[in-house]
């Protein structure tokens, strides 16, 4: 469902109505036809699926005094929406946010919704990719620190011309607290997207902290590397 922001006259759409989807990028806001995605059901979208289904499954097995705190947190916990208005979560869906940071981050989940907590921020002092070598690896300013997780999302490589990757980011891997500074992703980007291309070409990455305790995410450090020979 689309959402429409409402001033004299319409101000702000994002979202889909009917065949139309309505977004906006630095060239202003514009619509398109909507294109209906495919559907390969990999083994990266099998994972994600299972997540939430276990998710809702377990929301059903709480007592109502557990659900009755998620339902009671959620004025903690207001997010902006996709036209930058403040909005609540249902007590599910809280559930559901938090739970899923805890999953991607190989935490269990938690059964009381939890006093909002700091999220500690991470930095990045390097990040190099090598294409002579097959190599990559992003060093933060530091180890991973304490009661905080990161999730570590990044493309395929593309092409130098490419300067916003959109939606096309994906979660690579996870590092949980005290981890060091220096994170060697190859391995693991070898196995999800098959190579690291030539040299002058790009790869986006984001860093996003999770408080191991609550679930709650801080603000993703992003960046893009230019693979060098």
């Amino acid at each position: 469902m689309a959402t429409i922001k409402l001033g004299n006259f319409i101000t702000e759409a994002r979202g889909k109505i009917n065949g139309n989807v309505y977004s906006k990028n630095k060239g202003g806001a514009y619509a398109r036809v909507r294109v209906k995605p495919s559907n390969p059901r990999s083994s990266f979208q099998s994972a994600v699926r299972a997540i939430f289904t276990v998710n809702s499954q377990a929301w059903r097995g709480l007592t109502a005094n557990q659900r009755q705190s998620w339902t009671m947190g959620v004025g903690n916990y207001k997010k902006l929406n996709r036209v930058a208005d403040q909005i609540i979560l249902s007590g599910n869906a809280l559930y559901q946010s938090l739970n899923k940071n805890l999953a991607d981050v190989g935490l269990a989940p938690i059964d009381v919704c939890p006093a909002p907590a700091d999220v500690t921020p991470v930095s990045v002092a390097t990040a190099v990719a090598d294409a002579s070598s097959q190599s990559l690896v992003i060093t933060l300013g530091g180890a991973v620190p304490a009661n905080t997780s990161i999730k570590v999302f990044v493309s395929e490589t593309v092409s130098a011309g490419v300067n916003s990757i959109g939606t096309k980011l994906r979660q690579l891997t996870f590092y949980p607290s005290t981890t060091a500074a220096a994170l060697t992703l190859t391995t693991a980007y070898l196995a999800r997207f098959g190579t690291i291309g030539a040299a002058g070409s790009k790869i986006f990455y984001s860093i996003v902290p999770v408080n191991e305790t609550t679930g709650q995410v801080g603000a993703a450090i992003a960046g893009t590397i230019t693979i060098q020979a």
